[in-house]
């Protein structure tokens, strides 16, 4: 595979003037599973469709992901013999799921070489709740296929030695979606802590933090969407989106991923620029995003000139936080005005 190129150019301006869990049992608590109302019911955990995010794939992050399904007895007291319960592949889950949502899915059922199930008779055993197996998925038979095509692995109980099976808690929804720019990338990442020093001629060179040809991943959210980390600080995530006319991929645009930003901004940094998208090739796989933040202070320098030899006898520099602008201007002024009187011996 050849390697994808993504560069990130950020720099920091500082001012202007420069599961379901085994139940326990307990009344009137929405986060207990009260059992002695439940009957005896079998589950599988982490499964429905609000898991269905949980349930999603990365073949880009292994070689082999391997999932673990867990079949649970709900009941108010454990039995005193074995529950069989069989597990399979659910392919009428997929056909409903690609229905269900506008516009509709295009899911397609994996392919047997992409997976193994480990077991489909599971054993929960005389006075015991939990019965276990593994899924693998195998990344290598997924990124084989078409990059644009989503996959479904619908897993559901089929039989539980009848016992009632749960309407909503009964099918993990394994999927990989699908995204022609996502997968495995390079990754550049270059800082300037004033925007003077990038748009010098020459540029100035980077400060700290800088760093080239790291590993990264477009991790896709849908088809013309992905999130990758921008580098700087908390490593808040690009949120890069496209539109893509019949494999023509158009319009790429780049936020801040609203979790992450609603973070900077109780940080005390707010994006005062960008993301900007100057490179976006997927044809190349090359991308080169940039933005400027501001972190909170303003920082003023000033000279102390003799007028009459033109020599500066002191740099005067003062920072202060702009949680109050106005107070923040008196506060910078009184404090370069101290310094200066002090330097004339007032």
């Amino acid at each position: 595979m050849k390697n994808k190129f993504f560069k990130i150019t950020g720099f920091i301006a500082f001012a202007a003037m420069v599961i379901i869990l085994p139940g326990c049992l307990k009344e009137n608590d929405a986060t207990y599973t009260d059992f002695s109302k439940t009957g005896e019911t079998v589950i599988l955990q982490n499964s429905g469709l609000g898991n269905f995010k949980a349930a999603n794939v990365d073949p880009y992050s292994a070689d082999t992901n391997i999932i673990e399904i867990v079949a649970q007895l709900n009941s108010e007291y454990t039995i005193g013999a074995d529950i069989s319960v069989t597990i399979g592949v659910d392919d009428a889950k997929r056909v409903a799921y690609n229905a269900s949502t506008t516009p509709p899915s295009n899911f397609l059922l994996m392919l047997p070489d992409m997976y193994k199930i480990k077991a489909t008779q599971l054993i929960i055993k005389a006075g015991q709740r939990l019965a276990k197996t593994t899924v693998e998925i195998y990344s290598a038979k997924i990124t084989a296929q078409d990059p644009d095509k989503s996959w479904m692995l619908p897993i559901s109980i089929t039989n539980a030695s009848g016992k009632t099976l749960s309407s909503n808690f009964n099918t993990i929804y394994i999927n990989v979606i699908g995204n022609p720019i996502a997968g495995p990338y390079l990754w550049d990442f270059y800082r300037w802590n004033l925007s003077a020093q990038q748009s010098a001629q020459p540029p100035t060179p980077p400060n700290g933090g800088t760093f080239l040809n790291n590993p990264t991943t477009f991790v896709p959210v849908n088809g013309t969407s992905i999130l990758v980390a921008s580098g700087y600080f908390i490593q808040p995530n690009y949120l890069l989106s496209f539109t893509n006319t019949g494999g023509v991929l158009t319009n790429f645009t780049a936020v801040i991923d609203k979790p992450d930003m609603d973070a900077l901004i109780a940080a005390g940094v707010t994006v005062v620029d960008g993301p900007n998208v100057l490179i976006a090739d997927p044809i190349t796989k090359r991308f080169k995003l940039h933005y400027q933040v501001f972190n909170g202070k303003i920082r003023v320098s000033s000279q102390l000139i003799n007028v009459r030899t033109g020599e500066i006898e002191e740099n005067l520099q003062s920072e202060k936080d702009t949680a109050d602008v106005f107070s923040m201007q008196d506060a910078v002024a009184e404090d370069l005005g101290n310094r200066l009187l002090q330097q004339l011996g007032k």
